[in-house]
C-alpha cells in the first residue's frame, strides 16, 4: 500500500509494529471524517478546556515516525498547504512527511497562541527538521550533538526561542561516558551556555540512588552557570556580534542589547590559553556610553571601555555583561 509503512521497531518496548499516518488536522475535514491529526487536536482542546492551568503542549519524538515517510496518496494532496515534492526513485509526486507534521504544529499553534500557550516539541539534531523550528515556541533537543557547529545551527534556527537540551546519562555505563564525568558535564554545560541554551540530562528511571549521588557531584555546576544562561536567554541571541576578538581562535556570540544590558559569550575551543582584546562597535550596537563591565561566570568587575582585555584558558567560557547608558 503506497504511502504507508508497517515497520518492526526495536528499542522502546522490545518489538512493536509502527503505523505512520498523516497528522494534518485538516485532512478530510470537509468530509466529516475522523483522522489521527484531527482527533488529537480535538483531544488537546478538550484537555485544555477542562484544565486552564495547562501552559502548553509538549510533543515527543518529533524527529521520527511519519516524518521521513513519503505520502503518495493523491486524495491527501489538496489538503496540503506546503508544496509537494517527488520520490527521487520513481519521480512520483508526494507529500513529504515532515510537512504533514508542520501542518499539525501550525494547527496546534493557531489554537494555543491566542491563549498565550506554548508548543514545545522534542527534536533531534537533523538539519532538515528546521521547518519544525519555525512553528515551535520552545526548542527541545533530545540527544542533540554538543559541538560548536551543531550548536550554531540550533541557535540560528531558534533565534530568540528558548533552547533546551535533554541528553542521556546512563550512570555506570560506557555509553555517553563523557557525561558520566564531572569534566564532561562541565564541558557540556559550558557549550550549552555559550549559546544561551539550557542543559539538562536524564538517566535510567530506576537509578534513583545513583541519580542522587550524581546530582551531589555536579549540582554546583548548575548553580554556577544557570543564572548566566538565564540572563543570556532572556536578552536574546543576535546573529551579528559587532564585536571582534583578537587572538584568532576565540568564538564570540552576542545577546541583547535589552533593558540596559548587553552580553557577549566568549569560548576558547583551542588547546592553549588565549589573551585577547574584545573591541565593541558601540555605534553599530546603538550604545552611547558603557557604564560598567563584568565577567559574570567568575563574578569579576572589569574596566569600563569599548575595548576589553580577557585571558581565557583552553575550553573555558567567559561571559561579559555590559551595562550601558543612552542619551534620551
Amino acid at each position: 500500500n503506497e504511502g504507508s509503512r508497517i515497520a518492526l521497531v526495536k528499542g522502546i518496548v522490545n518489538h512493536m509494529v509502527a503505523f505512520p499516518v498523516n497528522p494534518d488536522p485538516d485532512l478530510f475535514s470537509d468530509e466529516g471524517g475522523i483522522t489521527a491529526g484531527g482527533w488529537e487536536l480535538q483531544r488537546i482542546k478538550e484537555e485544555i478546556e477542562s484544565n486552564r492551568r495547562i501552559d502548553g503542549i509538549y510533543l515527543d519524538s518529533m524527529r521520527s515516525w511519519s516524518i521521513p515517510i513519503l505520502n503518495y496518496r493523491r486524495d491527501h494532496f489538496k489538503y496540503c498547504e506546503f508544496p509537494l515534492t517527488y520520490d527521487s526513485t520513481s519521480g512520483k509526486p508526494v507529500i513529504a512527511g515532515i510537512f504533514s507534521i508542520v501542518e499539525f504544529l501550525k494547527g496546534l499553534g493557531d489554537y494555543l497562541h491566542p491563549q498565550s500557550k506554548y508548543i514545545w516539541p522534542n527534536f533531534g539534531d537533523d538539519d532538515w527538521l528546521i521547518w519544525e523550528y519555525f512553528y515551535s515556541d520552545v526548542i527541545g533537543l533530545e540527544g542533540g550533538s554538543i559541538d560548536l557547529d551543531k550548536l550554531n545551527f540550533y541557535r540560528t534556527a531558534s533565534y530568540h526561542k528558548p533552547m533546551v537540551f535533554l541528553n542521556n546519562v546512563i550512570l555506570g555505563k560506557d555509553e555517553y561516558s563523557e557525561l558520566n564525568t564531572r569534566e564532561g558535564m562541565e564541558r557540556y554545560i559550558k557549550l550549552a551556555a555559550f549559546y544561551g541554551s539550557y542543559p539538562s540530562i536524564k538517566d535510567h528511571p530506576f537509578a534513583r540512588e545513583q541519580r542522587k549521588e550524581f546530582q551531589t557531584r555536579i549540582g554546583d555546576l548548575y548553580d554556577k552557570y544557570m543564572p548566566v544562561i538565564k540572563s543570556l536567554s532572556k536578552a536574546g541571541w543576535e546573529p551579528v556580534t559587532y564585536a571582534a576578538a583578537s587572538g584568532g581562535s576565540l568564538r564570540i556570540e552576542r545577546f541583547g542589547p535589552a533593558d540596559g544590558k548587553l552580553y557577549f559569550s566568549i569560548y576558547n575551543p583551542g588547546a592553549k590559553r588565549v589573551e585577547s582584546t574584545i573591541t565593541l562597535q558601540l555605534n553599530k550596537l546603538g550604545i552611547d556610553t558603557v557604564s560598567a563591565v563584568a565577567e559574570i561566570v567568575g563574578n569579576v568587575q572589569l574596566s569600563n571601555s569599548k575595548t576589553i582585555k580577557v585571558a581565557i584558558d583552553k575550553e573555558e567560557l567567559k561571559v561579559l555583561e555590559i551595562t550601558y547608558l543612552n542619551k534620551q
